[in-house]
């Protein structure tokens, strides 16, 4: 999709909440409020990729909303992954982020499960059938693959110095959209869990920031930073916060407002 929030030749700057909840209505609302983009994680909570009902739900609801649907997959063996992502893609959603991702053949993988195509022209693995994806297959034919094969986003999360000492090779590799720090795993892996300003995670999280810039990929991240400071620093993706996170924070900010009797 040419106005994609994932295209790295795009205005950039693209701001998402996450839906905790994994609610089709929140999606509704994020849109209302005009985010970019929702992300729905299917690693830490939400429904299994196998559960196919209320993944179409979420994509009809993005499609709805006129925001971009991410669904951060569960993680596991590299091996996992394809099926997840197949199965994903066959409901309708057309960006799918892949976590604990430790070398660049399991995002190779990854990539090569989201395509009708390679990137050489051969055979994809992506499985033709009929599903949500092409309308139950009334749009199977040529053109649908193809477009398919543009449509489709495929990211890896960025939580572990195996894959940062990779990250050359990996913002190179055909068919990969877009990296996502996940801070927290990424200081836990370094020996310093949840300590962002320790020299390592800097030194870390700014060698990702700079490797993905100089590439065809999109940067975006998790808290990384303050949502402005990610914006000014040339994040394409910033997540601003959560459904569940702005109940807490204004449900908590009007409670504590409140004089009430003792």
């Amino acid at each position: 999709m040419a106005d994609s929030v994932f295209d790295p030749a795009g205005a950039g700057g693209a701001v998402g909440g996450i839906a905790v909840s994994c609610s089709p209505d929140v999606l509704e609302i994020f849109g209302a409020l005009g985010l970019d983009f929702a992300f729905v994680d299917l690693e830490h909570g939400g429904v299994s990729p196998f559960q196919a009902e209320p993944l179409k739900e979420l994509a009809r609801a993005a499609d709805l909303a006129g925001i971009e649907l991410v669904v951060r997959l569960p993680s596991g063996e590299p091996d996992a992954h394809p099926p997840r992502i197949r199965k994903v893609l066959d409901t309708g959603v057309r960006n799918v982020l892949v976590p604990r991702v430790e070398s660049v053949d399991a995002a190779a993988a990854a990539t090569e499960a989201a395509r009708f195509s390679g990137s050489d022209g051969s055979p994809g693995e992506r499985g033709i059938g009929s599903s949500r994806a092409s309308r139950w297959g009334r749009d199977l034919d040529a053109d649908f693959l193809a477009g398919e094969d543009r449509a489709v986003h495929v990211g890896v999360m960025i939580e572990n110095e195996r894959i940062v000492d990779r990250l050359d090779d990996l913002v190179a590799l055909p068919g990969l959209d877009f990296v996502f720090l996940g801070p927290g795993d990424l200081s836990h892996a370094l020996g310093h869990p949840l300590d962002y300003d320790h020299p390592d995670v800097v030194d870390a999280i700014a060698e990702v920031e700079a490797t993905a810039r100089d590439a065809d990929v999109c940067l975006g991240g998790v808290f990384v930073h303050d949502p402005q400071e990610m914006l000014d620093r040339g994040y394409d993706l910033t997540v601003l916060g959560s459904d569940y996170g702005a109940v807490y924070e204004q449900l908590g900010a009007d409670l504590s407002a409140l004089d009430r009797p003792d």
